[in-house]
């Protein structure tokens, strides 16, 4: 069984660290003193992470948020009916109600990457979705995806300004068989690939200068299919400035863009993107 990392409060800061890792239906059904939240990664020490700081942790769980539309909670009739008709292997390993909506977790392989983690997460949203896990009254929520997001674990003692409000809620296991996220984990590296900007061999046997960049001859003399022409812009604009002359270039990129359709906005935007990605790597 995987474990969960749990933190005393949604609020803690980069670098404190875990209140406890524990198996995961142990974590879920403990009845807690805090307003206790817990996270998708493990991290190594057991800690909250920062994007901003270096950590080592993985990925081996994905939760999701079933919020209401609008105003009030969802028919809770409306939503084990969707999850009862979504065949076993894609229904959620477990979930459990919250205040207005309810919390599902798939469990999946480990994925060492938070890019390749989040490519997964939208991939299995986008699939269940379309499986019919969509209702009048409910919705999955979008914004969930972050890699450090926490969630609030479902029997807690949620604190306010003036009471403190016990929470408890019954943990559902919906699907014992394991999973294969095989196609989406290429799915989603092959998004992550995408957008990697490729880094120019410099050496006597490469390219000198960026106009004989290959990424750079590409961009400007091969056909761009119109679903690529931002990632082609963003990996181009990423590969010159590599070079000391790079940014001779980016007029003539710039141009190229505009020529194959994008907005002006949208040029500079990916190509300021582009700038700052490569001075992080320096």
């Amino acid at each position: 069984m995987l474990n969960l990392q749990l933190f005393a409060t949604k609020y803690a800061q980069g670098g404190e660290p875990a209140v406890a890792v524990l198996p995961v239906l142990d974590a879920l059904r403990t009845e807690w003193p805090t307003d206790v939240h817990f996270c998708c990664y493990l991290s190594d020490p057991p800690q909250r992470i920062r994007k901003d700081l270096k950590f080592k942790a993985t990925w081996s769980i994905w939760a999701y948020d079933l919020d209401p539309v609008g105003p009030g909670v969802v028919d809770k009739k409306e939503v084990l009916k969707a999850l009862k008709e979504i065949k076993a292997p894609m229904r959620p390993h477990f979930f459990y109600w919250s205040t207005r909506g309810a919390r599902l977790l798939w469990l999946g392989p480990t994925i060492t990457s938070g890019l390749i983690y989040e490519g997964i997460w939208t991939w299995l949203l986008n699939r269940v979705i379309r499986l019919g896990l969509c209702g009048k009254t409910f919705v999955l929520d979008r914004a969930c995806k972050d890699y450090t997001r926490f969630f609030r674990a479902p029997n807690v003692v949620r604190s306010y300004e003036d009471h403190e409000q016990p929470i408890s809620s019954q943990v559902y296991e919906m699907n014992d068989a394991p999973r294969q996220f095989a196609e989406a984990q290429r799915v989603a590296e092959r998004k992550i690939a995408l957008f990697r900007p490729w880094r120019p061999t410099l050496n006597r046997y490469g390219p000198t200068d960026a106009r004989h960049c290959r990424q750079y001859l590409d961009f400007m003399t091969r056909e761009v299919s119109f679903g690529e022409r931002n990632a082609a812009l963003f990996k181009t604009a990423a590969s010159v400035l590599h070079y000391q002359d790079g940014d001779g270039l980016l007029d003539a990129i710039r141009e190229r863009a505009l020529s194959l359709g994008l907005v002006e906005r949208e040029v500079e935007q990916t190509l300021r993107s582009a700038e700052r990605t490569v001075r992080r790597k320096e």
